[in-house]
């Protein structure tokens, strides 16, 4: 997405797509008999008096779900339900990554529309304990607005004075190691964390400068293992070009992210959720490697092309 054009770039399939349908049936269970019928009504109304009648002014989260990307996500989500519940506050369930946050635990909510929310629901279920599989429906401009006001003043001073934005030279690329960094093809978690190719990365870096090469990279990852495999191919393949390697901070790291005029972002809730707060961005590239285009992860990742180029 290329910040002043107003609609996509040209797009490439790199990933074979596969159909996923479904019936929309749901197996119910009544007077001990397995019954076939279709997937019951969820609403805002009855996840609020299931989930949160013990505090009025509240939408309480009661268990954190993964780590930072995973856990801003909570927080994006509960913020949209309060504010369509009329809530004042979001009650976390503790300190959310000290290394780069001041989050308070019971986070003020800014008004919203009460009352204006289309529910959504995973597995036909109310999640009352990590407000994650519920939400209010929502577009990339919206999740950036909540971003932007209630977790971007809430980042620490000493993170965002750490580094510089760089040049309009540089780009950034976001890599993920550890547990999904050999994810591909939908073989693990359906797919929800397959990482990009190589060749993703080195489409961007050869032509993502209004169609010229960038003559920096800036690398991000962490040091978990296993090491994504793109990240030497990479390095191997632009000797020719200035390659910057990621700080040995993660607070460092996270201010690479959050002050990258081109950035490259992964499949991974870190890096998506740090761009909703880059003000610097300039151009912003993604790739969908998903089985379904729907669900929680097609909407958090905001994947919906039409409506990042609207945010961005």
């Amino acid at each position: 997405v290329e910040k002043g054009t107003g609609h996509p770039k040209e797009e490439t399939s790199i990933y074979r797509r596969h159909n996923v349908t479904s019936s929309g049936a749901l197996l119910l269970n009544t007077s001990g008999s397995d019954v076939v019928g279709h997937r019951p009504a969820l609403t805002l109304e009855g996840y609020l008096s299931l989930c949160q009648a013990r505090d009025a002014e509240a939408l309480v989260v009661e268990k954190w779900m993964g780590r930072l990307g995973n856990k801003l996500w909570q927080v994006h989500t509960s913020v949209r339900l309060a504010q369509a519940a009329g809530r004042r506050f979001v009650q976390l369930p503790g300190i959310i990554e000290e290394r780069v946050l001041k989050l308070p635990k019971r986070l003020p909510v800014v008004a919203g529309v009460v009352g204006n929310c289309e529910f959504q629901a995973d597995d036909a279920s109310y999640d009352c304990a990590k407000t994650f599989f519920n939400r209010c429906k929502s577009t990339v401009k919206e999740r950036r607005q909540l971003y932007m006001s209630h977790v971007a003043p809430y980042v620490r001073s000493d993170v965002l004075s750490s580094c510089r934005s760089g040049g309009d030279e540089r780009v950034t690329l976001h890599f993920r190691n550890g547990d999904a960094a050999l994810a591909y093809g939908g073989q693990k978690w359906n797919g929800y964390h397959d990482q990009p190719p190589c060749l993703y990365y080195h489409r961007v870096i050869a032509t993502g400068l209004r169609g010229k090469a960038f003559q920096e990279i800036q690398l991000v990852f962490s040091k978990e293992e296993p090491k994504n495999l793109c990240i030497n191919d990479i390095i191997e393949k632009h000797r020719d070009k200035k390659i910057l390697m990621p700080s040995d901070s993660f607070a460092t790291d996270t201010c690479l992210m959050l002050k990258a005029k081109n950035l490259a972002v992964s499949q991974s809730s870190f890096s998506t959720t740090l761009k909703m707060m880059n003000q610097k961005l300039k151009r912003l590239f993604f790739v969908n490697a998903l089985v379904e285009d729907a669900g929680l992860h097609f909407e958090n990742f905001d994947f919906n092309t039409s409506e990042a180029c609207e945010a961005f």
